[in-house]
């Protein structure tokens, strides 16, 4: 259960530091390919001239969906969420809100025998809700 509690946090805080465009925050909690995409979306948004925020109408539900050891040392963890939240762009056009549903799927990395307690984004899938 605390690992859940953290990884909802960590859910939360990557959601609102993609929709605010804030690489710094992302850079130490995603691996370099889920930066990648994250930074080609928030690059694209930028283009566009468009800004986002982003609040949560409820808790986002996490599940363990399947936990696995690779060799003695790396842990991966897959969660399902689920979340709800309301979405707010703005760009030449006004200003749109949008409701929103979402049901992902994220891995988290960690290297078991490391000092550092942090789990690493290192893969997000869509999923059935």
């Amino acid at each position: 259960s605390r690992f859940l509690g953290g990884a909802k946090a960590a859910y939360e805080m990557i959601v609102k530091a993609f929709a605010a465009g804030d690489r710094a925050k992302l850079r130490d909690l995603l691996a370099p390919p889920v930066m990648a995409a994250f930074d080609t979306a928030i690059a694209a948004r930028e283009a566009e001239n468009r800004t986002e925020t982003v609040e949560f109408t409820h808790p986002p539900r996490a599940d363990l969906e399947k936990v696995e050891v690779v060799g003695s040392d790396l842990a991966r963890v897959t969660v399902r969420f689920l979340a709800e939240f309301r979405s707010r762009t703005k760009g030449p056009e006004g200003e749109g809100v949008d409701d929103r549903r979402t049901a992902e799927l994220w891995t988290f990395e960690r290297r078991l025998k490391s000092r550092d307690p942090n789990w690493m984004l290192i893969h997000v899938d869509a999923a059935e809700a």
